[in-house]
């Protein structure tokens, strides 16, 4: 006999709930959310030791309120500063969820269409002839290339960009997909892309503190970037 994944869900579930019944056996009650806080603390000093990592902030945030920060490590191996949750750490893809998160707030509120086509949302882009949907970019289906160029107005031949397949049709990953779009959020918000994100995402789920962009004048915040010179020694 065969069981889709949510009839085998939904058996396993069930069973679940029967099972103790049979034996009347008492369940141990789940541990308080603050519990586990130690456990993935010693985890993450862990990981650390074992990769050559210098540090790391942690943020944990549970039901009925619960919320939990920790740094381990160091934040600059130099000068052997400690990693603090105070700090901030440049977070380099992982703000293309936030985009999708403001593209998703804007289309919520009739702003956006997430199905739109970027040709009509960004005219002055040189794009290809072949429509391309919001979706599309938010999912790394555009077949557009893969750039990291500060401008999505690259020296193509002829001047006009270039699909590898047809949109939709299958994934490849595509930075220059999120600079497009990040073109959108302030098209649709109606102001530049940091406020925007402000607005739209920081503010709403309680990022007070993160910033929206990486400016020189808040260097002081940051945890120190490393990287190895070698991949065969810390």
């Amino acid at each position: 006999m065969q069981f889709t994944r949510r009839e085998m869900l939904g058996t396993t579930g069930a069973a679940l709930l029967l099972g103790p019944l049979g034996g009347l056996r008492a369940q141990p009650a789940p541990p308080a959310f603050a519990d586990i806080v130690p456990g993935v603390r010693a985890f993450t000093e862990a990981v650390l030791a074992q990769n050559g990592f210098p540090g790391v902030a942690v943020s944990l945030v549970g039901p009925n309120g619960f919320s939990a920060a920790f740094a381990a490590g160091l934040a600059d191996l130099d000068r052997r500063v400690p990693a603090s949750p105070d700090q901030l750490f440049q977070i380099g893809s992982i703000t293309k969820s936030l985009t999708a998160m403001a593209l998703f707030a804007l289309a919520g509120r009739g702003r956006l269409d997430l199905d739109g086509r970027v040709q009509d949302l960004l005219p002055e882009v040189p794009l290809p002839p072949e429509p391309i949907s919001v979706r599309n970019l938010l999912e790394h289906s555009s077949g557009l290339p893969n750039s990291l160029d500060e401008s999505p107005f690259l020296d193509v031949p002829g001047g006009r960009l270039w699909t590898g397949f047809e949109p939709g049709s299958r994934y490849s990953y595509c930075n220059l997909g999120y600079t497009l779009l990040g073109m959108i959020v302030e098209r649709a918000a109606g102001m530049p892309y940091p406020p925007a994100m402000r607005s739209l995402v920081l503010t709403p789920i309680g990022m007070a503190s993160a910033k929206p962009v990486v400016r020189g004048e808040d260097r002081a915040l940051y945890a120190t970037g490393h990287t190895r010179f070698r991949d065969d020694i810390p």
